[in-house]
């Protein structure tokens, strides 16, 4: 699949690289796309921030002399009510629920969690070795692989440092398939080395309280067509024949309030640029 994916990237650039020379207008088209979906935390579905995005993609596509539609559709997205951690009484700032294993969202079951505060580092079984995991808030890196382990030896919470080694694939071993409710939060390194999070041993009393909800949401879709061109164009009419090309807007990430997904971002820009590029050319099929 990997190969498939950098294949069908490669055929994109190769497209933009053996179009006509780029002017300010076509490097903007990808630019203004990819600033306007990066400028924010995250882009949930029905929020603010994928509003300002969507109108500035709309915006920049209708400039390009396109023709933008929109699509509307209901949906859910979660919403965080309440995360507050204190540590000895201080509040802790920057701590930020993990989303929902399946329809059951992070939550502290309507009360808070409290527990002594212990740093387990990857969670394996050679860091939990003598540690009192038994009752208390786990402190793991984010890249771990070993959140069962923590919660199997008693752990009533777990906060997630962002370790800078958390890839897509190791952020699946921090959720399940089945629909189980799990007091998880994330925070940035920096925040939790100025709470004392990094190497606490226990002696520091954490209280962590949680509230999400699933919220009704408008959803949008942002789509262009192009119908074919030339001699062609009444003969793939007749077939139904189309290319569709698609890309994400929204954002749904392992934090979904801090989810910026840039990835995702220069996909769409890329898709932008492509669609520009497309409207210039003839074209044998719609798009």
């Amino acid at each position: 699949m990997a190969m498939r994916k950098n294949a069908v990237f490669i055929a994109l650039l190769a497209l933009l690289l053996s179009g006509t020379a780029g002017s300010a207008a076509d490097v903007s088209t990808y630019t203004r796309v990819y600033d306007a979906l990066a400028a924010h935390d995250e882009r949930l579905a029905g929020g603010v921030a994928f509003g300002q995005a969507l109108d500035a993609v709309e915006a920049t596509l209708k400039a390009a002399g396109l023709d933008p539609q929109r699509q509307r559709f209901n949906t859910l997205v979660p919403h965080t009510r309440t995360c507050v951690l204190t540590v000895n009484g201080v509040a802790v700032p920057g701590v930020l629920p993990l989303g929902p294993n399946g329809i059951a969202l992070t939550t502290t079951w309507g009360a808070p969690i409290e527990g002594p505060l212990v740093t387990v580092g990857a969670g394996d079984l050679a860091a939990l070795d003598g540690k009192p995991v038994d009752g208390a808030i786990a402190v793991l890196d984010l890249s771990t692989r070993y959140l069962d382990n923590v919660f199997s030896q008693g752990a009533r919470a777990v906060i997630l440092i962002d370790d800078a080694r958390a890839t897509q694939w190791t952020s699946g071993a921090l959720f399940t398939e089945l629909p189980i409710a799990l007091p998880r939060v994330f925070i940035a390194r920096a925040d939790a080395e100025r709470a004392g999070l990094l190497h606490a041993n226990g002696s520091q009393r954490a209280r962590l309280e949680i509230v999400t909800t699933w919220d009704d949401a408008v959803a949008t879709n942002l789509w262009v067509k192009l119908p074919a061109t030339g001699a062609a164009a009444a003969e793939t009419t007749d077939k139904h024949e189309a290319i569709v090309l698609a890309a994400n807007l929204d954002t749904f990430g392992i934090v979904p309030d801090r989810c910026p997904d840039l990835r995702q971002a220069a996909n769409a820009a890329l898709l932008a640029e492509t669609h520009v590029r497309l409207s210039q050319q003839p074209r044998t099929r719609r798009v």
